[in-house]
């Protein structure tokens, strides 16, 4: 998990407008998914196996990571609605909108479809995340 925070944070880089930390964040988390797939698998489908303790442990890390990545993104979101990067959004509902969206997209992969790409979906959630808020000037990546 302290790994994630730390290479979300390098991925972000100098990005200085929250279009662009926004994009960012997406997809490193999308990223560190592709390059963890097993482990994110073995936890998702079997993490009934672990003793109490370790689940209990694990669930702690895991929540704690998504709950600052919701925050934020939800921070991100508001200030680039007060600078005028995306149009008025309330912005839990868009880092829910883009969290739920990640995680979803996620567990489909898991689940099996070995044919999808999280980076692919990463650039279609990027693209309505835009067209939903307006935001734009932003070129891709």
């Amino acid at each position: 998990v302290r790994a994630t925070r730390k290479f979300i944070l390098r991925q972000i880089g100098s990005e200085a407008q929250a279009t662009g930390i926004v994009r960012a964040v997406i997809f490193a988390i999308l990223q560190m998914r592709e390059m963890n797939r097993e482990m994110l698998r073995f936890y998702v489908f079997e993490r009934h196996l672990f003793e109490w303790d370790i689940q209990s442990e694990l669930g702690e890390e895991f929540h704690s990571l998504y709950r600052d990545l919701l925050f934020t993104l939800t921070d991100l979101i508001e200030k680039g609605v007060q600078a005028g990067e995306f149009s008025p959004i309330d912005p839990d509902l868009g880092a829910a909108l883009i969290m739920g969206t990640i995680n979803t997209l996620t567990y489909l992969w898991l689940y099996g479809d070995e044919e999808r790409n999280l980076m692919e979906d990463g650039k279609a959630l990027w693209d309505l995340f835009l067209r939903l808020t307006g935001g734009g000037g932003e070129e891709e990546k």
